[in-house]
């Protein structure tokens, strides 16, 4: 009994977790949009940013448990001709330099939208990116359609799955890891939270 917990407590804390309990934790956006970090006050029901209140940008979303203290997200540029037209420049979320110690299996992240119409989607390839210090990189398709509610993703780290740069030691070279926050030909504003690495 006592061996299973030593090994359910190595596995824990091999992995790589960031749940933005302070902040950012060093994620950025790359591409047309921009970055805040909010947190959830269960108790009086309302969004703080930087010290002021949005929750006027809740749009009627309901926050589930997937979703506590979080980075935003929001569009800042939409590069298309007409509305019909996708967006050109499509943003994500972006993590700081991560390397790790160990070969992971499985990527998991929360997300959730506050604002956007999901009923027109980008022509997007990539879910997830990593990016290599050659600017080399790896991208894990986009598997299903996302309609903006709290949902969890899982993503596994099997090479068949991925495109590009994704050799048997890929997990060996610093990365960056890239998030798709631009799922609409429009404007929209994503949630991102836990995301963890094991």
């Amino acid at each position: 009994m006592i061996w299973v917990l030593c090994l359910i407590m190595c596995l824990v804390a091999s992995g790589k977790k960031y749940e933005f309990i302070m902040g950012a934790d060093g994620w950025t956006i790359m591409g047309g949009g921009s970055l805040d970090y909010l947190t959830w006050n269960v108790q009086t029901m309302s969004y703080s940013m930087s010290g002021a209140s949005i929750s006027s940008m809740m749009s009627g979303a309901s926050i589930s448990s997937m979703m506590s203290r979080f980075i935003m997200g929001k569009e800042a540029l939409v590069h298309s001709k007409n509305r019909y037209e996708y967006d050109k420049d499509l943003w994500y979320f972006q993590s700081p330099l991560i390397t790790l110690g160990f070969r992971p299996t499985l990527l998991m992240f929360s997300m959730m939208s506050f604002t956007g119409n999901f009923q027109q989607q980008n022509d997007v390839n990539a879910l997830v990116r990593i990016r290599f210090a050659d600017n080399s990189f790896a991208e894990f398709p986009v598997y299903e359609r996302y309609d903006g509610n709290a949902k969890t993703f899982y993503v596994q780290f099997i090479k068949e799955l991925w495109r590009g740069t994704f050799d048997d030691k890929w997990y060996m070279r610093p990365f960056i890891l890239e998030i798709l926050g631009d799922w609409t030909k429009g404007w929209e504003t994503i949630g991102l939270d836990n995301v963890e690495i094991i």
